[in-house]
């Protein structure tokens, strides 16, 4: 185990989009460290986190007694011995972020040293085997009840608008998600696939990875995809009286609209980044 710890106190969602703050810690210094992870709600990235080079090692901790404002207590209520020999960072929020949250993690982890904004922006901060050649896959992911709105999410009436051109773009289209999540996809396009990730994030980091573009609810797969720097599209639906800004994902090429807002972004999402991938492989085929 190393001697620097990150903590992830909260959902898989918000330790997904704090991740990159750690790993831009270990480019800089080319250390390693060890994480220490929320034991009620992250258990589904203990590999994808434990694989990577620049992890030495993931803990679990219990503490947490609610996810209010991301997982609460911030820091544990961890004890002076636990940090004994350690330098420890912790990522949760001490408050409702005020910024989108891998920006508001890197301006309260208070590190050691200067992150490149463009970085964070720009570079994946997860290693995961490539497909050779890439697929022209897409990776859907939806909810059947929105849970802040109760209603349904506007994934769905978005992926309604769109799917004869889905068909068109794509080789492949997978649902991913837990089963119940995907019970409404597979019911409504017999003909799309489902990929079952075995409760492993790992599986379906690896997935997504490789795939063309990526479109999802406010989940922890959009996270995810936008971490990967994956092209995404996040349907947003509303959390409160939040901004959306919030969970959005950093780079050019991730979108976080609503399904309204959409009716006028996407096409400029498609034909910016989904055309250059797909018009080069079908002239391939011709």
């Amino acid at each position: 185990m190393s001697d620097v710890v990150f903590s992830f106190p909260g959902k898989i969602g918000d330790a997904i989009l704090q991740f990159p703050v750690a790993y831009q810690w270990h480019k800089q210094t080319g250390k390693t460290f060890s994480c220490w992870l929320d034991e009620t709600s992250l258990k589904p990235l203990e590999r994808l986190f434990s694989i990577q080079p620049c992890v030495g090692g993931v803990e679990f901790k219990a503490g947490i007694e609610h996810y209010m404002c991301g997982g609460q207590p911030w820091h544990f209520n961890l004890q002076t011995a636990d940090y004994a020999g350690k330098t420890v960072y912790h990522l949760g929020f001490r408050g409702f972020p005020q910024r989108q949250i891998t920006l508001e993690t890197a301006e309260n982890a208070k590190l050691p040293v200067k992150i490149d904004m463009k970085a964070l922006a720009t570079e994946p901060c997860f290693v995961l085997p490539a497909e050779s050649p890439p697929p022209l896959r897409l990776v859907l992911h939806g909810q059947p009840i929105c849970p802040h709105t109760r209603c349904t999410p506007g994934f769905w009436k978005f992926l309604s608008s769109i799917a004869p051109e889905v068909e068109h773009l794509f080789d492949e289209v997978l649902f991913v998600g837990k089963e119940r999540d995907c019970e409404v996809g597979v019911r409504t396009y017999p003909e799309w696939g489902r990929f079952d990730d075995g409760g492993d994030l790992a599986n379906v980091a690896q997935l997504i990875a490789n795939s063309t573009c990526v479109i999802g609810c406010g989940s922890s797969m959009a996270a995810l995809a936008s971490v990967l720097k994956v092209p995404t599209i996040r349907v947003h639906d509303p959390i409160g009286n939040a901004s959306k800004t919030v969970w959005s994902g950093l780079g050019d090429n991730q979108l976080n609209d609503t399904e309204v807002e959409l009716r006028r972004s996407w096409p400029e999402f498609r034909e910016r980044w989904l055309k250059p991938v797909v018009a080069p492989a079908e002239e391939s085929l011709a």
